[in-house]
């Protein structure tokens, strides 16, 4: 399952903004294969139900890894809110939440920074901020 944006309830501001979709994965590596699914955005069908991924300018990930229950992963492409409250972050925390060995997810932007690289939360980079 990728979480995506619901363009209605998001225009609307009915939180939650973010709805499972199915995607079929690798289960070799079933969370780097889910994340990756993200940045394939919505099927037709799905945009004809208004699911839209508010990519933030990030093109997908790299540098994936997950130790004692932090998943780290990088941005590729861009990095920029727009302003927005729900970013491409929203969606990757989401995602990766899903799984069991996931706690803790910490994305990187573009240049590997991050808000709060050693909490014990969620930490998004800058960039991604409203």
């Amino acid at each position: 399952m990728v979480f995506l944006v619901d363009g209605e309830r998001f225009e609307k501001g009915e939180a939650p903004f973010l709805a499972g979709v199915p995607r079929d994965v690798s289960t070799a590596e079933v969370i780097g294969s889910a994340l990756d699914a993200i940045f394939e955005g919505p099927t037709a069908e799905e945009k004809a139900r208004g699911f839209k991924l508010v990519s933030s300018k990030a093109t997908g990930l790299e540098n994936f890894s997950i130790k004692d229950g932090v998943l780290t992963v990088q941005l590729k492409g861009g990095c920029d809110s727009e302003g927005s409250t729900v970013t491409i972050a929203d969606s990757i925390i989401r995602t990766a939440k899903q799984f069991r060995e996931v706690k803790t997810v910490k994305i990187l932007d573009t240049a590997g920074k991050t808000s709060n690289p050693t909490g014990a939360e969620d930490s998004r980079p800058a960039c991604l901020e409203p």
